[in-house]
């Protein structure tokens, strides 16, 4: 009968031959490229690799980012996790626009199918989006994925104010309005040292382009407008 000495190292023996044939066996496995339009039902629980278009990207309260890409050819669209742990190595721009790779799990999450990422390598940039023209409800729906950057985009003007201090002008703030699919959406605008009161009214139609950032004085995001049209 093997002793207390043997019968443990025996054991532990085993244990590593399964865990180092385990890793060898799923270093062999490899995703399997599917056209976004072609995942379904039976890809659960499969890792693939697929591309599509962002069309919206927002960050969660934990860090994490969910996505929509979209095949522009057929219009369909799937979701797309990112994990903090994940995503905060990964170094790049995820603008609604970019053209992306990714590789994951596709998961059944409340009914519906997305595809799970498990490191910053499986997501990949084809091709960053070119355009600074954006609608606005695009902006508002990605927000934080915007934040630095110089954008263009359009709506109503509302609630013009000239901003003073001490009798010297600080500029005009407003807010940009528009509605889309029976939702209202508004961004904060502010343009320095210009006094916009008597060129434009409320509901007029304008074209601004500015930089997109987080005013935490009011806990809000703004547009500081460059030009105005």
């Amino acid at each position: 009968m093997l002793d207390n000495k043997k019968l443990l190292i025996t054991v532990v023996s085993l244990a590593l031959i399964g865990v180092l044939a385990l890793f060898a066996y799923s270093a062999t496995i490899k995703p399997v490229q599917v056209e976004l339009e072609n995942i379904n039902n039976d890809h659960i629980g499969k890792i693939i690799t697929t591309n599509g278009t962002i069309t919206s990207s927002r960050t969660l309260s934990d860090g994490s980012i969910s996505m929509e890409i979209c095949d522009i050819d057929t219009l369909t669209e799937i979701k797309v996790f990112f994990p903090s742990s994940a995503y905060e190595s990964w170094e790049g721009n995820l603008t609604p626009g970019t053209i992306i790779q990714v590789t994951g799990e596709v998961i059944l999450y409340q009914e519906e199918i997305e595809i799970s990422i498990a490191s910053a390598q499986d997501v990949i940039i084809i091709s960053q989006s070119t355009s600074i023209s954006y609608d606005l409800w695009t902006v508002m729906d990605s927000i934080e994925m915007f934040d630095g950057m110089n954008i263009r985009t359009n709506g109503s003007m509302l609630d013009i104010t000239a901003i003073r201090s001490g009798g010297d002008l600080i500029g005009t703030s407003f807010t940009l309005y528009l509605r889309h699919d029976n939702q209202s959406y508004s961004l904060k605008c502010m343009v320095f040292d210009v006094d916009l009161t008597a060129d434009y009214d409320d509901w007029d139609m304008v074209d601004v382009t500015g930089r997109i950032s987080y005013y935490s004085n009011y806990g809000t995001w703004q547009l500081i407008v460059d030009t105005i049209e």
